[in-house]
């Protein structure tokens, strides 16, 4: 994740079209080799607000609200501190659901989109030019030797 990483608000220039923000740690470590902070910029501010809101969502709070909560007084209170725990792990299980759904479905979802535009090459593209050609008795020989190429490899990678 994160790791400790803060959002910071950069004042921009007062002609400037660019809105920036950037990631720092609060300690003052460096974030990339020897800066400090990695600025981002954005064309617009509502670019900026959604990226810090992505930011959020993945656990990099912005350095006001951090500052924030550390003036907060720590409640004593059992009740409320078991409900807080209750809320992190509901979320750390839900962010664990998140994470494998997504190391799931990705690469379901690559296979099926090369999947379709191989068909929609082949039907747009390959198909109209073979009949172009003209000469479909070579084409269904070339054809039928790599299906057999092609079923010999299938049959070779599941047997490992």
């Amino acid at each position: 994740m994160l790791d400790g990483l803060r959002v910071r608000d950069i004042e921009s220039s007062f002609f400037g079209k660019k809105h920036v923000f950037a990631l720092c740690y609060p300690d003052g470590r460096n974030v990339y080799k020897d800066y400090k902070q990695v600025e981002l910029s954005a064309e617009s501010a509502d670019m900026v607000e959604a990226w810090k809101a992505s930011f959020l969502r993945a656990g990099s709070f912005s350095l006001l609200v951090f500052q924030a909560m550390d003036n907060m007084p720590e409640s004593d209170d059992p009740q409320l501190q078991r409900q807080v725990e209750i809320i992190q792990n509901l979320v750390e299980s839900y962010m664990k659901i998140v994470h494998k759904t997504q190391r799931d479905l990705v690469p379901k979802l690559i296979m099926h989109m090369v999947v379709n535009e191989l068909k929609q090459f082949l039907r747009s593209g390959l198909l109209p030019c073979l009949y172009q050609a003209g000469d479909m008795v070579s084409y269904c020989q070339l054809l039928s030797s790599s299906l057999a190429l092609i079923a010999t490899e299938i049959y070779l990678c599941l047997e490992y």
